[in-house]
């Protein structure tokens, strides 16, 4: 399945707050990977190569988000 990218907007306070954005899999990119305050985390998905749903997760400070991408 084709990749994708998109964003998650990230609210801190008080605002000047530092967090890290991670990628739990090879799979996904983010950017910034580290900021402060609050700010927009722009992500990417590869294609799925394989022949099965595959999920991964963007962990921003203590929120996890979940990346569930469908089977080629």
């Amino acid at each position: 399945f084709e990749g994708g990218s998109g964003s998650i907007g990230v609210t801190v306070n008080p605002e000047g707050t530092t967090w890290s954005a991670v990628a739990g899999a090879p799979w996904i990119t983010v950017a910034p990977q580290l900021n402060a305050g609050s700010a927009t985390v722009n992500f990417t998905v590869a294609d799925n190569p394989l022949g099965s749903i595959r999920q991964g997760v963007i962990r921003l400070g203590s929120a996890i988000h979940t990346i569930t991408q469908a089977a080629n």
